[in-house]
């Protein structure tokens, strides 16, 4: 009886030390294959991230944009073919390049089938299940956040999806619980649209002008249109189409540099702090019928001799009176106290807190 009890004593002993050492070697894969990437495919995920933010922020210049996707899906292909990949940096590397052929905009089908081969080459890639999520082909992360690999990636999704809902609130919450423990270079590419979403928490959802980047003039003098009665005076509080209202505007001065007139905002250009100064303390003396008040900082400091306030704004410059006006009446601020930053281009949202601070 002794010698059957150690007989079984023996053969359990030794099927849970293989099947210890089994787990270990499988762990031990996982760990291996779902943890550790070369720096190349990390910079790739970095530079998808960039690409990735500004594609819904819309803060990009197509052509540039596209060049940018191209070069990277070159780079991607041409890190597949590298024969050491262990399965997991392989389904990785498929999956960014299919996300990256989805921002294009185009090569739907070619994503579609980076997917699955991503699928069967390593289904625990959280940059795969996110490529089947943009795809439409899986429609709830939930299953997915106890398996895949760098968890929080799914959390930074969640904030995407929000965002592009409009339900802000929500986004800017995710965003930060995402940056809690994510690489920094995520919250240095996604930040801008955390910062979007969080000033456009009380937003109504579909106020797409305000999720943007940037804006050209035309799209700024529209927004005023529509949403203040600013420019009734011109408009006859009638809907105009854009080129139109430009027209109107343009002939009404209000985008002309109050001390060189030549100088006048085209309809397409970007608008940056400089220019949205000149617009706005334009149509702020128009609203008020103080003509006399637009050119009285230049008589306060070019007579005399005196220096500007503002360091990066001389008062030789054509735009001096309107930044020195939207400062004192604080429709737009300096950055740090000091400079004025004019050349930093002027988002949707950060317009049109400034344009409710004409009154």
């Amino acid at each position: 009886m002794n010698r059957f009890f150690r007989t079984i004593s023996i053969i359990f002993t030794a099927v849970f030390a293989l099947n210890f050492m089994t787990g270990c070697s499988s762990l031990q894969e996982v760990n291996i294959e779902s943890l550790v990437y070369s720096p190349e495919i990390v910079e790739f995920e970095s530079r998808l991230a960039f690409l990735d933010a500004a594609s819904i922020s819309k803060n990009y210049e197509a052509v540039d944009f596209n060049k940018k996707c191209m070069e990277l899906i070159s780079d991607i292909e041409k890190a597949s073919f590298n024969p050491s990949l262990k399965k997991a940096a392989l389904a990785r590397l498929y999956a960014l390049e299919g996300r990256t052929y989805i921002l294009g905009g185009e090569m739907t089908s070619k994503a579609k089938k980076l997917y699955e081969q991503g699928m069967e080459t390593y289904k625990g890639d959280v940059h795969v299940i996110i490529l089947g999520s943009r795809l439409g082909i899986i429609t709830s992360l939930d299953e997915y956040r106890e398996t895949v690999t760098s968890s929080k990636l799914l959390v930074l999704e969640d904030a995407v999806n929000f965002y592009k809902n409009g339900n802000y609130n929500s986004a800017a919450a995710k965003f930060d619980e995402a940056f809690l423990s994510l690489d920094p270079v995520y919250r240095n590419a996604y930040e801008g649209l955390r910062n979007t979403a969080w000033n456009l928490r009380s937003a109504e959802k579909g106020s797409s002008f305000l999720t943007m980047e940037t804006m050209t003039v035309s799209q700024m003098l529209s927004y005023t249109a529509e949403n203040t009665k600013l420019l009734d005076k011109w408009t006859g509080g009638k809907s105009l189409s854009s080129q139109t209202l430009y027209k109107k505007v343009k002939g009404a001065g209000l985008l002309s540099s109050l001390n060189n007139p030549r100088l006048v905002l085209g309809e397409e250009e970007k608008v940056t702090k400089l220019k949205a100064a000149r617009f706005l303390w334009n149509l702020l003396n128009e609203y008020k019928q103080t003509a006399w008040n637009k050119t009285k900082y230049s008589m306060q400091y070019r007579a005399p001799g005196k220096a500007s306030p503002v360091i990066d704004v001389d008062v030789d410059n054509p735009d001096f009176d309107a930044v020195l006006g939207c400062v004192e009446n604080e429709i737009l601020n300096l950055e740090d106290g000091i400079n004025f930053n004019g050349e930093k281009k002027l988002s949707a949202v950060e317009f049109a807190q400034a344009l409710k601070a004409v009154k």
